[in-house]
C-alpha cells in the first residue's frame, strides 16, 4: 500500500511568512522586539551571514514542510545546492539541528492554530514528553500534566522547548477528562525551558487574537503599528531626506492606454510590459544597496492596484539599488497581535513639476512586494517609513 504524504497546511502557511535575516541583524531585531517575536517573523542560522545561503536553507526547509519530506531528503537537497554553488557541505549535525528546530517550530505553530480553533470543544491541553534516556529532566517533569489552554503555563512551555526537543501537546475534551479520571493542574511551575525557547511560538506568530478567532480572515483590513520607536535620530540620520533628480522619465498610467482606445485587458497587459522593461525582464534578481539579493517579479501584479503607481515603474531599480535608506521595520497587527517584518527602501525624488515625492518600496523574504509614494517634504509624513533598524544609509 502506498503511503500518501499529506502537507501540514497550517505549518506550511506559518513558515512561508518568515523573512531571511543574517545573524547580526536577527540579534539586533531580537534585542529590539524580543526573541520570541523575532523568531516568529525571521529565519536565521548562527554563524551564517550570507543571505543567499540562508535563502537556500530556508527554501529546503519550506520544501520539506510543503511536501512532507524527511531529514534525509533535506540533507540531499542541501548537499546538492552546496555542490552546485561550489561550497563545502554543512556538518551533518548542524543540518540535523537546523532541520529539527525549524520543522518542529513550524509544526508547533500550525498545531497551536488547530488546537485554538477547537478550544471551545477541547479546552484542556496535556504536555507529553517522550520519557526516554534523551529526555531532559525539566521536560520530563511536566509529562502528563494538563492545563486549561488559557493557563499562563502555555505562554512559556508550549513546545518545542529546546534544540532537538521531541515533546508534544495533546488536546482533551471535558468528557475525556471525566472518563479517564484526569485532573487539571491549576498551579504553575518554577522550572523553565531551555534558553531561547521560553515563549509560545504559536502565540508569537498568530497573535493573541487567535483566541478570539481573529486570524487573517478579519472583516476589515489589518492595521499595523510599529514595534520599534527607533528612527533617524537614533542612527544619526537627518530628519529631512535630501531631494534627488529623477533618473528616468515617468511612465504611462493605465488610464492613458484606455483613453487611447485600448480595452481594460489590453491596457493592463501593456502596463505589465512597461514593468518588464523597467526591471529588465519578467523576473530578475538584483543586489540591493545593503548587498542583499532581491527578486523583482511581475507576480507583484497579483496584489498591485493600477491606481497611478505604475507611473513610477522606471524608478524601481534605482530605488532598491541606490536608496537613501533601507529600514527593517517590525510591525504588529492591532486587531490580532500578529507580527510581521517589513524591509523598506526610502528615497525622495523631485518630480517634473519640482514637487517632492517620497517613493517607498517594500520587500518580504527577498522578494519585491509593493511600493507607494507620498508628495511633500515634511518629515512627519515620512516618519512611519523610517522606523526600526537602519541597515543602510547613504
Amino acid at each position: 500500500m502506498e503511503v500518501k504524504r499529506i502537507p501540514f497546511k497550517e505549518a506550511r502557511d506559518a513558515f512561508a511568512k518568515k523573512a531571511v535575516l543574517p545573524e547580526a541583524r536577527f540579534r539586533s531585531l531580537a534585542g529590539e522586539i524580543g526573541e520570541e517575536r523575532a523568531h516568529s517573523v525571521a529565519f536565521s542560522v548562527a554563524g551564517i551571514a550570507r543571505e543567499d545561503v540562508l535563502s537556500d536553507l530556508l527554501g529546503e526547509v519550506q520544501k520539506t514542510i510543503d511536501q512532507g519530506k524527511s531529514l534525509w531528503d533535506f540533507r540531499e537537497g542541501i548537499d546538492e545546492i552546496m555542490e552546485r554553488r561550489g561550497w563545502a557541505g554543512l556538518n551533518p549535525y548542524r543540518l540535523d539541528n537546523i532541520f529539527r528546530t525549524n520543522i518542529q517550530a513550524a509544526y508547533a505553530v500550525g498545531r497551536y492554530k488547530q488546537m485554538m480553533e477547537i478550544a471551545d470543544r477541547r479546552p484542556y491541553w496535556e504536555y507529553d514528553a517522550v520519557n526516554d534516556t534523551h529526555t531532559r529532566p525539566t521536560h520530563g517533569a511536566h509529562d502528563g500534566k494538563i492545563y486549561h489552554y488559557l493557563h499562563p503555563f502555555w505562554n512559556t512551555w508550549m513546545v518545542p522547548n529546546g534544540y532537538r526537543c521531541r515533546c508534544s501537546v495533546n488536546s482533551l475534551s471535558a468528557e475525556e477528562m471525566k472518563e479517564e479520571g484526569l485532573q487539571e493542574e491549576t498551579q504553575g511551575t518554577d522550572l523553565k525551558p531551555d534558553e531561547g525557547f521560553r515563549f509560545n511560538p504559536g502565540k508569537a506568530h498568530w497573535g493573541e487574537g487567535l483566541a478570539r478567532g481573529a486570524i487573517d480572515g478579519v472583516q476589515k483590513p489589518l492595521k499595523w503599528k510599529p514595534l520599534s520607536d527607533k528612527g533617524p535620530v537614533d542612527f544619526g540620520r537627518p530628519t529631512k531626506i535630501p531631494y534627488v533628480k529623477m533618473p528616468a522619465a515617468p511612465g504611462k498610467r493605465k488610464a492613458a492606454y484606455t483613453g487611447a482606445g485600448m480595452s481594460e485587458k489590453e491596457a493592463a497587459e501593456r502596463v505589465r510590459k512597461d514593468f518588464h522593461k523597467a526591471i529588465g525582464g519578467e523576473t530578475v534578481q538584483v543586489t540591493d544597496a545593503a548587498g542583499d539579493p532581491l527578486i523583482l517579479s511581475d507576480h507583484l501584479f497579483e496584489h498591485l492596484s493600477l491606481d497611478g503607481r505604475e507611473t513610477y515603474f522606471p524608478l524601481i531599480r534605482d530605488l532598491v539599488e541606490s536608496p537613501f535608506e533601507i529600514w527593517l521595520t517590525p510591525e504588529q497587527a492591532v486587531q490580532t497581535g500578529k507580527v510581521r517584518l517589513m524591509k523598506r527602501y526610502v528615497k525622495l525624488y523631485r518630480d517634473e513639476k519640482k514637487r517632492g515625492m517620497l517613493l517607498v518600496a517594500e520587500s518580504h523574504r527577498g522578494v519585491f512586494s509593493g511600493y507607494t509614494f507620498l508628495r511633500g517634504d515634511k518629515p512627519k509624513y515620512f516618519q512611519k517609513y523610517r522606523q526600526g533598524q537602519l541597515i543602510y544609509g547613504k
